[in-house]
């Protein structure tokens, strides 16, 4: 969605990842602006507003006011996926932003099923589809 979040992301064993974001959300947690929630013990813990969460939002209200119509569309089309949904989508994304020459969803998912073998060759091209209706759902707002 073009919001700068100023981290480097590499492709991972889920997708794409950022060691740097880990840190940073560490930090979060260690400060109390974010806590963790087991909601199923299969997917392990997820990010919760912490106790000091509202330091933030009263802190920045400019910059999340800037950024609350991407923060929505993420959440809404993001927010029910589960891990392995997430980490084929996140890879496609990660396909289509990385290697801008790859443009047709043929070459998309060859280059997916090359990065992550374990996809098959109908959910890469489940995700790359899924990933430009999101983006072009997005560019209609």
């Amino acid at each position: 969605m073009e919001v700068p979040l100023g981290f480097e992301f590499i492709l991972y064993k889920y997708g794409p990842s950022s060691f740097e974001l880990s840190e940073e959300l560490t930090s979060f947690c260690a400060d109390s602006f974010l806590d963790l929630e087991v909601r199923s013990p299969k997917y392990g813990p997820s990010y919760i507003n912490g106790d000091m969460s509202d330091y933030i939002v009263s802190r920045f209200p400019k910059t999340l006011d800037r950024y609350q119509k991407e923060i929505n569309f993420v959440a809404d089309q993001l927010g029910t996926k589960h891990v392995p949904e997430l980490e084929r989508l996140a890879t496609a994304l990660y396909v289509r932003s990385k290697y801008e020459e790859v443009t047709s969803v043929k070459k998309r998912v060859a280059k997916i099923r090359e990065l992550k073998p374990h996809v098959s060759e109908d959910d890469a091209a489940t995700a790359v589809n899924e990933v430009e209706n999101m983006l072009s759902e997005y560019s209609k707002l």
